[in-house]
């Protein structure tokens, strides 16, 4: 499970950095989506957060990132894992094959228990619970 006691932290630090790109966005339902980073995006219950909304620059397309997509399918990890530069990569790919993407290690692990959706190989990674409900997007990585 996501532990957003962390991810509010980590939301908090980057507002104090003048360097951080920090951006957000109302995705309904009560739910802010804000990324710290660029390459990954975390949901947020507006009436649980410990910082201040107003302060968060809107990115407006952030919105649409959320929204699932009819040539999405559910992507599983394999055990497959490679190395690079910015450190393990692990494999998801769908029942059939035909889709498959590679994400940072790190983000599956910050993901574990939930779903996970895309529609090729170098789209968004749209995160679930088991209700449907957005919790996060991922980005993927490029492997040749």
């Amino acid at each position: 499970m996501i532990n957003r006691s962390k991810h509010q932290i980590e939301v908090c630090k980057a507002l104090l950095d003048k360097n951080a790109r920090v951006r957000g966005c109302e995705i309904g339902d009560g739910n802010y989506a804000v990324t710290c980073d660029g390459f990954t995006c975390m949901v947020f219950d507006v009436k649980s957060v410990v910082f201040d909304i107003s302060k968060i620059p809107v990115l407006n397309g952030l919105k649409g990132v959320f929204e699932p997509k009819k040539e999405d399918v559910q992507v599983t990890p394999t055990k497959e894992l490679r190395d690079a530069r910015s450190g393990y990569l692990a494999k998801l790919e769908s029942g059939d094959g035909k889709v498959s993407t590679w994400i940072k290690n790190a983000y599956l692990k910050e993901f574990s228990g939930y779903m996970f959706y895309t529609f090729g190989p170098l789209e968004r990674v749209l995160v679930m619970d088991a209700c449907s409900v957005p919790v996060g997007v991922v980005l993927p990585v490029r492997v040749k």
